[in-house]
């Protein structure tokens, strides 16, 4: 069993503003499945480049599992055709519609406000434009995939064995992450409740992250942690940034990582 790390950019322009960032994607790679967390924003083009210099195609993969029904998370479900895709069916629900309410209501800044409480006021003005531009161009239901293809999370499909989903609500309210047990490894992709190693283990100033209930995530984030404390190497996955080891915060040195 292997694990693959791929940053991949994200970058959203508006004549105001220009967003860059980079989304992360984890790939768990056995004798017999191909797995992919997360899948980045839509256009793809470099997670297409990042998955062929590792030898991958999106046509090989059999699984997509996302954190989460954000944009720069599920946008490249779509490329993956021939993968089963597990998606909190909640979570899709209450997006779709924070979305429609989003472009909907007159007074924006107000929605923003009430969705994400403990966000100051200048981070809400700051990432405005930002979200109504992302809801109202790049936020489609197609590019979660072929429906024919999603398996709802609350439905409890059969997966991989040596993969658990379990919830960590905060960042949205069903919000999932997954631990992978892989010999005497532990992995836990976190999705957007851990951004970065920074965050993790509170660094200073750091990547503001946009919850909308903060002890809920708080709350998630201990769980992550208990999980991780019950094995000897624990690897966490953050959503915008490269693995690192539980224990120490050391990044992954090697990529693929052999995990057994």
């Amino acid at each position: 069993m292997h694990l693959y790390s791929l940053l991949v950019p994200v970058v959203v322009q508006h004549p105001k503003y220009r967003f860059k960032f980079l989304s992360a994607v984890t790939v768990i790679r056995t004798a017999s499945e191909l797995v992919i967390f997360d899948t980045g924003f839509p256009d793809g083009v470099e997670l297409v480049k990042g998955l062929s210099a590792f030898g991958l195609h999106p046509d090989d993969f059999g699984w997509v599992f996302n954190t989460h029904v954000h944009i720069d998370h599920f946008g490249g479900n779509y490329r993956f055709k021939n993968a089963k895709k597990v998606v909190s069916k909640r979570d899709y629900l209450f997006q779709k519609r924070w979305s429609e309410d989003l472009l909907k209501t007159r007074d924006k800044l107000s929605y923003i406000e009430r969705s994400f409480p403990h966000l100051p006021k200048r981070e809400v003005e700051r990432v405005l434009d930002f979200l109504v531009e992302v809801q109202k161009n790049h936020f489609r239901e197609r590019f979660l995939g072929d429906p024919d293809t999603l398996l709802w999370a609350e439905d409890k499909p059969a997966i991989p064995d040596w993969i658990r989903i379990f919830h960590t609500p905060g960042h949205t309210p069903y919000h999932l992450s997954f631990l992978v047990k892989g010999g005497e490894h532990r992995v836990i992709i976190t999705g957007d409740r851990v951004p970065n190693r920074g965050h993790f283990f509170e660094e200073g100033k750091n990547f503001i992250e946009v919850d909308m209930d903060r002890s809920e995530a708080r709350a998630s984030e201990k769980r992550i942690r208990r999980y991780a404390e019950e094995g000897e190497n624990s690897i966490i996955c953050p959503s915008h940034g490269r693995p690192f080891w539980f224990e120490d915060g050391e990044f992954l040195k090697k990529n693929p990582y052999e995990l057994c």
